[in-house]
C-alpha cells in the first residue's frame, strides 16, 4: 500500500510533459480561432463582391437599356470561379422583380465554411439592391 502512495505522489510532484499538453490544448484552440477568423474574412469579401456585381449591373443597365436576364448573367459573369464543381461555394442566384420605374435585384449566396458553424456547414449570403430603370429612348 505504501508503494502505491510513494508512486501517486511522486506522479503529482513530477512536471514532465506539462508544457507539451499546455501547448496541445492552447494549439487546438489557436488553430480552430484561426480558422474561424479566415471563414469570416471570405464571407465579407464575398459579400462586397455580391454588392460590387450588383451594382455594376445596375451601373450598366442605366446606361444601356437591359432585360432582366442580361442582368442576371451580368451579375453571374462577375463568379467566373464558381462552378459546380467548387467546392467552396455555389453559383449565385438572381431574382429580379420589376415595377414601372424601378427593379430590385436579390443576390443570394451559398458559402461553404472550413469551420462547420452551423450543422448545415454553409454560411447564406444575400443582398437586395433597388436601382430605376434606364429611360426609354428618345428618337
Amino acid at each position: 500500500m505504501r508503494l502505491i502512495l510513494n508512486r501517486v505522489l511522486r506522479l503529482r510532484r513530477c512536471n514532465r510533459g506539462s508544457t507539451a499538453v499546455e501547448f496541445a490544448l492552447v494549439g487546438m484552440l489557436l488553430i480552430g480561432g484561426s480558422l474561424i477568423v479566415i471563414d469570416g474574412g471570405r464571407a465579407l469579401w464575398m459579400y462586397h463582391r455580391l454588392s460590387d456585381a450588383i451594382e455594376r449591373a445596375g451601373r450598366n443597365s442605366l446606361l444601356h437599356p437591359m432585360t432582366d436576364n442580361q442582368i442576371s448573367l451580368e451579375i453571374e459573369r462577375q463568379f467566373p470561379e464558381l462552378g459546380t464543381d467548387t467546392p467552396l461555394a455555389e453559383r449565385p442566384k438572381v431574382e429580379i422583380t420589376s415595377d414601372p420605374d424601378f427593379r430590385t435585384v436579390k443576390v443570394s449566396l451559398s458559402l461553404k465554411t472550413v469551420v462547420p458553424i452551423s450543422t448545415a456547414g454553409t454560411l447564406d449570403l444575400s443582398l437586395r439592391r433597388r436601382f430605376p430603370k434606364a429611360p426609354p429612348p428618345t428618337s
